[in-house]
């Protein structure tokens, strides 16, 4: 997955679940539908033949096959579903994963966090179930009026037509409005789930008027998350009752006259009572169908936000002359190319305070691909467990940080303040430990 573009993200997440799932509720629809003229034939056989006959014991044995199966294979479709769900989601995480790598940004912060926690996953999970409900209602809603037409009455189709083109015209009068409902609020929801991110530190790290701070921007964020999801569920929601009405009172009228006409053959009136429910069920499935129309705008808007892993950050761009680089085994200045070039050795980046030395060794890394360390970020080192990990001080940490780099790893290492919190015994030790490993590699160093 690139996020290059919201059609290529929609596109990217179909997989051969999601095909095996569109079949199961082909073939149940299709046996739901197939219910409805099975209906109408036990009508025209029981008038014809009797209860006794065999046209009317087939039917009924068909009728009751098609409302009976289709419990089954939708086991089988949720079940696939899920799996469809499961795929896409990891395929996400994966690929946002890889994006953050490529971050040439320090921390990651904007919306993207807010999408790579949250939002994302919601967006992903809302567009699978809305590309499986879109389709289980196509089917539905257009087998059913088939048969309903077919078998019945054909002037169900025209009514339903008229539904459709009104359905069509309120549909583009409200597209615009409900896909920047969507990206509004799902930029608000990345934007408070960012906030809550830095609870921890602004609470623990800072002292009371960073947490005040906190609390202040955290209550305006959730006041503008809470505000974008009630605007864009009232919009929404007015859109569903004006469209119901479009697409229910064509239909209805129908019906009611086909009921009253003296002029309709009273077969035909007894298969419309039989099926009264399926065709205000059909009428239903109209307004699940109109649901999905106006939906497609809010459910474009969420796929549009991970486009968000698709942006470029521009290239760190240092100016390496604010810092000199002193190679300690020969005592002297050397040059960025000739650290660059260098097999081996023991380097210090030097420089007054703000001079950017923590930002040189970054940019270092992503030129010479080495091992960076700053014991200030406890990251997830390869070494221990993560609760043993957890349990140790600050000064321990450092040292089985150090010792596990310098003696189980090969790579050049890029060694930031690593002795911030070493005592004197300890850096000592160290300091031998880099000694020793600079005379088989790189290794680039920031002192306290």
């Amino acid at each position: 997955m690139e996020f290059r573009n919201s059609k290529e993200i929609a596109f990217d997440l179909f997989n051969v679940n999601s095909l095996i799932t569109v079949l199961l509720i082909l073939v149940n629809q299709s046996l739901i539908a197939f219910s409805v003229y099975s209906s109408v034939q036990i009508v025209y056989a029981l008038d014809h033949h009797g209860f006794d006959s065999a046209e009317f014991q087939l039917w009924l044995l068909s009728y009751v096959a098609c409302m009976t199966f289709p419990h089954g294979i939708g086991y089988f479709a949720d079940l696939y579903e899920e799996r469809w769900l499961c795929s896409c989601l990891q395929l996400f995480w994966n690929s946002a994963a890889k994006k953050y790598h490529q971050s040439t940004a320090r921390t990651q912060s904007g919306k993207a966090l807010g999408a790579f926690v949250t939002q994302g996953k919601e967006a992903i999970a809302n567009y699978v179930h809305y590309c499986l409900d879109s389709w289980s209602a196509f089917l539905n809603f257009f087998l059913s009026l088939l048969v309903i037409s077919f078998t019945l009455d054909h002037r169900f189709l025209i009514t339903v037509m008229i539904s459709m083109v009104l359905v069509a015209l309120v549909r583009y009068w409200v597209s615009t409005s409900m896909e920047n409902l969507a990206v509004y609020r799902t930029e608000t929801g990345a934007d408070l789930t960012n906030e809550l991110a830095s609870i921890h530190d602004n609470t623990h790290n800072g002292s009371r008027i960073n947490y005040l701070s906190f609390l202040s921007a955290k209550t305006e964020k959730i006041g503008g998350y809470v505000n974008s999801r009630i605007a864009e569920a009232q919009y929404k929601y007015r859109v569903v009752v004006i469209i119901s009405l479009c697409s229910l009172l064509p239909t209805i009228c129908l019906l009611v006259w086909l009921l009253t006409n003296h002029d309709i053959a009273q077969e035909i009136k007894f298969a419309l009572v039989i099926n009264l429910t399926r065709i205000f069920y059909l009428l239903n499935s109209a307004t699940g169908l109109i649901t999905v129309v106006i939906s497609f705008p809010n459910i474009r808007g969420q796929i549009k936000l991970l486009e968000s892993f698709s942006r470029t950050e521009p290239q760190m761009d240092f100016d390496h002359h604010r810092v000199s680089i002193f190679d300690e085994r020969a005592g002297q200045t050397v040059s960025l190319d000739q650290l660059v070039n260098a097999n081996h050795g023991l380097y210090s980046v030097q420089g007054p305070n703000g001079c950017g030395k923590t930002t040189f060794l970054i940019s270092l890394q992503q030129k010479t691909d080495g091992y960076y360390f700053n014991p200030r970020y406890r990251l997830s080192w390869p070494w221990g467990k993560e609760g043993e990990r957890a349990a140790l001080s600050d000064g321990q940490y450092s040292r089985a940080c150090l010792e596990w780099l310098i003696n189980e790893t090969s790579y050049d290492l890029l060694l930031d303040e690593w002795d911030a919190f070493l005592d004197r015994a300890n850096t000592d030790y160290i300091e031998t430990l880099i000694i020793q490993s600079s005379q088989l590699r790189k290794i680039v160093q920031v002192r306290q």
